[in-house]
């Protein structure tokens, strides 16, 4: 349900990759992505969100890519309005705000924890993003990104951190990375105990 509901909030005409991680029913992933006219991308073993990104990465044949999780919603502006930060050559990525999804926003009191203390949502100022700064890393949940920066992309042994990581290691590079909460996108946040 979750991956229908993101494919239905891509653009049409976007070329989409979907990255199975090996999941208990891969042929419904198939399903789903051939509903949406996306293709995908199927792993044999269970190798995390870092390799699982570089799969698709390996796969992109565009200038930019964007990496969204499955439990995601874009909104219809997010990707184009995000476009605009790569008119500097030197910005490699750029995030939108997380939002918790108003579906199930505020049903538990987990949710309106989350609504209000995400973890996720790194407010509502932009800026640059680099070490010690007031927005210090961004989280991988949707970023879009210039390929040729990102060089093998993520850190593949990683199975968390990667997205800081990735950031920190543009930065040191020299490339800019943005946070940008003018756009936005819409995440299902944890709402039991045991998720959360």
């Amino acid at each position: 349900d979750e991956l229908d509901r993101l494919l239905g909030s891509i653009q049409r005409g976007s070329t989409v990759l979907v990255v199975d991680d090996a999941s208990a029913r891969p042929e419904d992933t198939i399903a789903i992505a051939e509903r949406h006219s996306a293709l995908t991308v199927l792993l044999p073993s269970n190798v995390g969100a870092a390799a699982a990104r570089n799969a698709g990465l390996a796969r992109a044949s565009t200038r930019f890519v964007a990496f969204v999780d499955s439990d995601v919603v874009l909104t219809p502006d997010c990707i184009p309005l995000l476009l605009r930060h790569f008119a500097d050559p030197k910005v490699a990525l750029v995030a939108p705000r997380v939002l918790g999804l108003p579906a199930v926003s505020g049903e538990t009191w987990i949710n309106r924890y989350e609504d209000a203390r995400s973890s996720l949502d790194l407010g509502q100022h932009p800026g640059i993003v680099k070490p010690r700064s007031k927005v210090s890393w961004l989280s991988g949940t949707a970023i879009l990104a210039r390929v040729d920066a990102l060089g093998a992309g993520f850190t593949p042994h990683m199975r968390s951190g990667e997205d800081v990581d990735l950031v920190w290691r543009l930065v040191e590079e020299g490339y800019r990375v943005r946070y940008e909460p003018a756009v936005h996108v819409f995440h299902e946040h944890r709402s039991t105990v045991n998720a959360w």
